[in-house]
């Protein structure tokens, strides 16, 4: 928490952001990115302050983001060699070309998504699929990715299903999405979700050039940490795939605060 003199002076109410707390949890984001060897995206949903963009740029590889207009401020912030990753459930039509020329990479969630839109996205950016591995961790409902009917990604046997049966309808797909998790500090959480994914698809993973594994995880109090990096690791070896993560409140959380006055 702020002390008291960090916020006697704001005029309230106000929300005040702790830059020095926010720099600590994007080091510990970024140092565990460099353990494990894979890139790592701030999720800029959970906060897309200009302070808070310019201190991730720094310290991070690039941006997700999860809309047109993010992919806007995204871009103002990005170098040259800032990736900028886009993955939501809608995608309209109408914006699909300004998203592909803006992003690197554009995550679609189904497969009639990926039978509209991928040839066309395809023209300007690599083109992912979200994966629902039905792994469930997170003990309320609303915020899990993978709840029963969810409809965040493809369930794992209808991409083992289009991988086998049809493997020219993925033509356009480099890479794989997966979340599964919501603020957990359990690394072993990850590893269970990854192994789901790999029992499902098997040795095809090594068809793609990437697997997003998402965010849900605060790095600074992340347990089993080594545990995971082993894993990301062994999995970028085995498959010769980019590993990316992508959190969101793993880099802001306890880094900003409402101040009012009673």
């Amino acid at each position: 928490m702020l002390p008291a003199h960090a916020t006697a002076a704001c005029e309230t109410p106000a929300f005040v952001l702790d830059q020095r707390r926010l720099v600590e949890n994007l080091r510990s984001i970024r140092d565990f990115a460099t353990a494990a060897d894979c890139t790592a995206l701030y999720s800029i949903k959970a906060l897309t302050l200009p302070e808070v963009l310019s201190a991730a740029a720094a310290q991070l590889h690039g941006f997700s983001v999860s809309s047109l207009f993010e992919a806007r401020i995204a871009r103002q912030f990005a170098e040259p060699a800032t990736q900028i990753s886009f993955v939501s459930p809608l995608l309209r039509g109408s914006e699909a070309e300004e998203i592909a020329r803006l992003c690197d990479r554009v995550t679609l969630n189904s497969l009639s998504q990926l039978d509209r839109c991928g040839d066309l996205l395809a023209e300007s950016c690599e083109v992912g699929l979200r994966v629902n591995p039905g792994t469930s961790w997170v003990s309320n409902p609303q915020p899990d990715p993978c709840r029963s009917d969810s409809k965040l990604g493809i369930i794992t046997s209808q991409l083992r299903d289009a991988l086998r049966q049809d493997g020219q309808r993925l033509r356009a797909v480099n890479g794989l999405h997966i979340h599964a998790n919501h603020r957990s500090r359990n690394g072993r959480h990850w590893i269970a979700t990854i192994e789901a994914v790999e029992a499902a698809v098997g040795d095809a993973l090594d068809e793609f050039r990437w697997l997003n594994i998402g965010g849900g995880y605060l790095f600074d109090e992340l347990q089993f940490q080594t545990e995971a990096v082993t894993k990301l690791q062994r999995l970028r070896e085995e498959y010769g795939l980019e590993i990316v993560i992508e959190p969101g409140a793993g880099a802001t959380h306890d880094a900003g605060y409402f101040v009012a006055t009673v």
